[in-house]
């Protein structure tokens, strides 16, 4: 946490960040309000306000962290966490790291998930447009490419496309909720399609500004690699972060068509029409499979996959996909299919990712480089 705050600027008290309500409201700007909705779990802004009602005033304040009201938390610490760790087996020795060992190999990796400061948080809720092209920088630069306008509005879109959602869940869903409050004004169901309405057009403005924006960022850093002799490179670059980008969709449409071709193994079924429903999956999954192959195999997703993820998808290619016996389903082959499928969406999220950094990462070095004579 001292980590983070360092970098998000916020203040180190007793140990702990300091987040106060501006803080957390850069990172919760939603206009969506539904009372009552977790009765159990109020809002944020309604746990202040009923903090405040209590006029508690102190002349000093105290940041001893809440466990030292504990008798023996280390003991009490320790102990949970052999409880949660009891019924897991480890595949090799179990190795406790000293404090210093983990602060480095995290300050090591957490690098891994953070873009460069020069994108002021720009590209943290929002991916570059892909398959951009044009040469013309005109008078773009970082300090207004990437200014706290344009990284609000590509976290605004984000909180958006959230709200939306969270309105087409209200419009699917059993509940009891009869009104709910948008930016200020009380809606009831019944004007709930024309705010989804209202909110589409909002997302698709914001969505024209921010790829606007990336197109003059895109002929900027262009222009940037021309000039220090890095535009090949740099262009590599961009097409892999492209490519993954804009395969992502495809890819997952054949995973869900194999998904949903697999809805028959959750229900009750005689033998004879899971032999056939079993005929009917084979084509999806050969896709998928092909698709998967593919990915193992390509430049493109080496960063991305993670050992583990290569292993069973390694393991599953290899396997025979016979997951019917003659008492029944087989459940290793079964398992080792669903391992399959709840990897593969992650695999692909952090190939793309990884691609987007090391983009991001060459985009901000160029900015460091003296061009070229």
């Amino acid at each position: 946490m001292a980590y983070i705050s360092r970098g998000s600027s916020l203040q180190i008290k007793g140990g702990l960040p300091v987040v106060t309500e501006s803080d957390f409201e850069r990172y919760s700007k939603s206009k969506l309000v539904i009372k009552d909705q977790w009765a159990s779990h109020p809002a944020t802004e309604d746990r202040i306000a009923a903090l405040n009602k209590l006029n508690i005033r102190k002349s000093e304040e105290d940041y001893t962290p809440a466990n030292q009201l504990f008798r023996d938390v280390k003991e009490l610490q320790e102990s949970l966490t052999h409880g949660m760790y009891t019924h897991i087996t480890f595949p090799g020795q179990v190795m406790v790291e000293t404090d210093a060992d983990f602060e480095k190999h995290y300050a090591d990796e957490y690098p891994q998930y953070v873009y460069p400061a020069l994108f002021n948080g720009y590209f943290d809720r929002w991916n570059p447009t892909p398959g951009l092209s044009g040469n013309s920088a005109g008078d773009a630069d970082p300090a207004s490419l990437f200014n706290d306008e344009m990284s609000g509005l590509a976290a605004s879109l984000q909180i958006l496309e959230g709200d939306k959602a969270t309105l087409h869940q209200l419009t699917i869903v059993d509940h009891s909720i009869k009104t709910f409050d948008y930016d200020g004004e009380k809606y009831n169901m019944d004007n709930i399609y024309s705010l989804k309405e209202r909110l589409d057009d909002i997302i698709a403005g914001n969505k024209r500004q921010l790829e606007e924006n990336d197109a003059k960022a895109f002929a900027f850093f262009r222009a940037l690699a021309n000039g220090c002799g890095e535009l090949e490179a740099w262009e590599k670059k961009y097409a892999d972060y492209s490519n993954a980008q804009q395969q992502q969709d495809e890819q997952l449409e054949v995973f869900n068509t194999l998904v949903k071709a697999l809805a028959f193994m959750h229900e009750q079924h005689s033998y004879e029409n899971i032999q056939q429903y079993l005929v009917a999956l084979a084509t999806p999954e050969r896709k998928f499979r092909e698709l998967l192959d593919a990915i193992l195999n390509g430049d493109l997703w080496q960063r991305g996959i993670r050992t583990v993820q290569r292993e069973i998808f390694t393991k599953y290619l290899a396997s025979e996909q016979k997951y019917l016996t003659e008492k029944g389903y087989d459940n290793n082959a079964v398992e080792l299919l669903y391992a399959t499928l709840r990897n593969f969406p992650a695999a692909l999220a952090m190939a793309r990712d990884s691609a987007k950094l090391a983009l991001l990462e060459a985009s901000a070095e160029l900015v460091k480089e003296p061009a070229g004579v």
